[in-house]
């Protein structure tokens, strides 16, 4: 295959399949009905291993075991030793990105089929066979390969038999609880939550400090993030490359060694328009730079830069919150947009859901709303309008400091709370009548 150059792979892909696999038994069949094979697999270790697998019942699967398997029929040390098939189960990838990386195993596998044909082809045409005889054995080689892949199409339509199970079967099962990225479940991974408020309010400021937080694993405005800290993107679509910079540095970003978990996307080095309503390419190219850095969290700054669906009509938007639900789904991918809210608002009077601007879906789909928004009492405060997976915090309240870096206040007292407190003082300060 010289003539071709060297075969395309990703080992990485292929030891994060595994590695679910050996942790998650339970997965296999899924795997399976998405397509993968043993030919899925181009590292030799990887194919001993995946054989193994196959050859364990599903209760029986486990670390120990799958080693037994392994020396049982000599290939132990092929596939890496006992330390190199307990390093996999330390690369597996989550359940939701399972799919995911199928799909770039298969589609590596049909690169190497075609790769093979062709020079298989080219190797008959130099040794002077017939070309005609070249042709048609070509054209049954490839029609074999669109085939196969129309079979592992049959099988993903019943995706859905292949997942349901009976409710004890449910019941029992040891389904992971997502990972919380922010508070104790405000923002999981696979999460979609949108921040919003008026123009010049500082989104931008609170999703880069929000970034840098999660990154670092540091709290964010007083709330927990993973203390791990996790792999975070930062799309800027709106600002220049130069503006975003002179902010990230008033943030501090790059003073901290776990900032290199923070990627940055942003103009001009991004270029074009991007797309998730009629761009199906940048829906795939996202998928792709989630998996390339492993990303647990993407912002996309904004919303309204992202798509050219109009935001009022809720079955042509809705079709861009599918495209962001299969991302997140199938990568676990935590994603956040920055939105606007609706114009001739009045303010902190408006209901927080109906403040933010589009479709009534753009309410119910995300899993976390937060609204920023100015105080009655000049302060400037983070709303929790909606959280699907935790309790509600309370309101955060916060001042820009002199160098506009924001700081964490107390809560203002409200009108009833200070008249109650000035009667109290009053009556605090009359002599006793008893």
């Amino acid at each position: 295959m010289s003539g071709l150059g060297e075969l395309p792979c990703d080992k990485a892909a292929e030891r994060a399949v595994l590695g679910l696999l050996i942790s998650m038994p339970a997965q296999r069949d899924a795997a399976q009905a998405a397509g993968l094979t043993e030919a899925a697999f181009h590292t030799l270790a990887h194919r001993h291993v995946w054989r193994a697998l196959l050859r364990l019942p599903l209760a029986a699967v486990c670390l120990s075991s799958l080693v037994e398997e392994l020396s049982r029929d000599g290939n132990l040390e092929v596939a890496g030793g006992r330390a190199g098939v307990a390093e996999l189960t330390e690369a597996g990838c989550s359940p939701t990105n399972l799919f995911a990386e199928v799909g770039v195993l298969l589609k590596l596998q049909r690169a190497r089929v075609l790769r093979a044909t062709t020079q298989s082809l080219l190797d008959r045409q130099q040794r002077g066979d017939d070309a005609l005889e070249v042709a048609i054995a070509g054209a049954a080689e490839l029609a074999a390969l669109v085939e196969a892949d129309r079979g592992v199409a049959t099988r993903q339509k019943d995706r859905f038999a292949a997942a349901a199970i009976d409710g004890v079967a449910f019941a029992e099962s040891d389904i992971p609880r997502p990972r919380a990225l922010l508070g104790d479940g405000l923002l999981v991974a696979g999460g979609l939550a949108i921040i919003y408020g008026k123009p010049g309010i500082g989104k931008t400021w609170h999703a880069l400090e929000l970034c840098k937080s999660v990154a670092r694993g540091e709290p964010w405005l007083g709330t927990p993030t993973a203390a791990e800290g996790a792999r975070v993107a930062f799309m800027e679509l709106e600002l220049d490359g130069y503006t975003l910079q002179q902010r990230a540095r008033a943030l501090g970003v790059g003073t901290h060694e776990r900032d290199r978990n923070l990627v940055v996307i942003a103009r001009p080095l991004l270029r074009g328009a991007v797309d998730l309503f009629a761009g199906k390419g940048d829906v795939e190219a996202l998928r792709e730079l989630i998996r390339a850095h492993g990303l647990q969290v993407l912002v996309i700054d904004a919303l309204s830069r992202a798509h050219t669906a109009p935001e009022n009509d809720s079955q042509q938007f809705g079709q861009v919150l599918i495209t962001l639900d299969s991302l997140r789904h199938d990568t676990g991918c935590a994603i956040v947009l920055l939105h606007h809210e609706r114009k001739g608002q009045p303010g902190d009077r408006t209901d927080d859901l109906d403040a933010l601007r589009g479709t009534s879906r753009l309410q119910s789909d995300p899993t976390l709303l937060i609204r920023l928004k100015q105080s009655p009492s000049g302060l400037r405060c983070l709303v929790f309008a909606k959280v699907s997976g935790d309790r509600t915090p309370e309101p955060i309240y916060f001042r820009l400091s002199d160098d506009g870096l924001p700081e964490v206040v107390a809560a203002p007292a409200s009108a009833a709370d200070a008249k109650r407190e000035q009667v109290r003082a009053w009556v605090s300060g009359q002599p006793e009548r008893w």
